[in-house]
């Protein structure tokens, strides 16, 4: 796609970032940007949908500005209709942005943009009938991510150590589900604390800050499944200071297998999960899969981070 290719850009009006810059700054950004832009809408969340249904069909290639979830909804759309787009990050996370080698710093990202795109196909996975492009999980990082929403608009100082004490506490035994993976032909029953399943595995280099969840593979048509199960506090400490770096694939109470497929089974009818940081209440089992290679991303012209 070349550099002259005019965008129509969709902003999540309600995701993180975007509501933290302001709808005025925004627009200053792209207009200072080189980035040719067709059509520039502000979409409120309950209306990215239809928004997303007419874009999908539209003549101009699609760049959607939001965080890993309003990328989900986006891919749910654009891959029915086998259309690529792009991503702008304006997330808390920005997952699949990062792990695309889209710049963080919305400027630099208008400015990649700015000198061409290409197609990249990346793989999809699926929970049931529902899609994810990060990671799906169960346990505590579903319930940590439902008591980020539901104080969503707090102060960061008042929020970290409420959730960080969240997150402890959710990882004791007490609240760790029994649960049963069927992979291939095997059955595997665990206790955990939490459960991720990721498409295509995470680094485990250790790097610091937002290297906690990174993949350097979109392309490898696998799942990487994860569990932890804490024995003890000490066991909940070491884990907990992991978790903000890639190191925590490596701790000793963190299991790990691939598969293309698995069933997961619980001892209860539903279980809450969270999709790319989007929670929601599913009935077990629940099958997952991955599709390789499914979905068309728009990325720089000039990234190295995918081939």
């Amino acid at each position: 796609m070349t550099s002259t290719t005019p965008y129509h850009l969709l902003i999540n009006s309600g995701s993180g970032t975007a509501g933290k810059t302001g709808r005025e700054a925004l627009e200053r950004a792209v207009a200072e940007s080189d980035l040719p832009i067709a059509k520039l809408e502000f979409v409120a969340p309950d209306a990215l949908g239809d928004r997303l249904a007419e874009a999908a069909g539209g003549e101009h290639p699609v760049l959607i500005g939001g965080g890993d979830g309003t990328i989900k909804t986006c891919a749910e759309y654009m891959l029915e209709s086998n259309k690529p787009f792009g991503v702008l990050p304006l997330g808390t996370m920005n997952l699949l942005a990062r792990d695309a080698g889209i710049p963080p710093d919305l400027d630099a990202a208008l400015a990649a943009y700015a000198t061409g795109a290409r197609e990249v196909a990346i793989d999809v996975g699926w929970a049931g009938d529902e899609l994810f492009l990060c990671c799906a999980a169960l346990g505590m990082l579903a319930e940590s991510s439902e008591f980020r929403e539901e104080n969503r608009g707090q102060n960061d100082l008042v929020l970290l150590p409420r959730l960080t004490a969240f997150v402890f506490n959710r990882m004791d035994k007490v609240f760790q589900r029994r649960v049963e993976l069927t992979i291939g032909k095997r059955r595997r029953r665990l206790n955990t604390a939490m459960l991720v399943i990721s498409s295509n595995a995470f680094d485990k280099s250790g790097n610091w800050l937002m290297e906690s969840f990174r993949r350097r593979n979109l392309r490898g048509g696998a799942l990487a499944i994860y569990s932890a199960a804490p024995a003890d506090n000490w066991d909940k400490v070491r884990l907990l200071m992991r978790l903000p770096t890639g190191g925590w694939g490596r701790d000793p109470v963190v299991r790990e297998w691939q598969a293309r497929q698995l069933v997961l089974h619980s001892g209860h009818k539903e279980e809450l999960i969270s999709l790319d940081g989007e929670t929601r209440t599913v009935e077990m089992p629940l099958h997952f899969r991955i599709e390789p290679r499914a979905l068309n991303l728009l990325v720089p012209q000039g990234d190295g981070e995918m081939s």
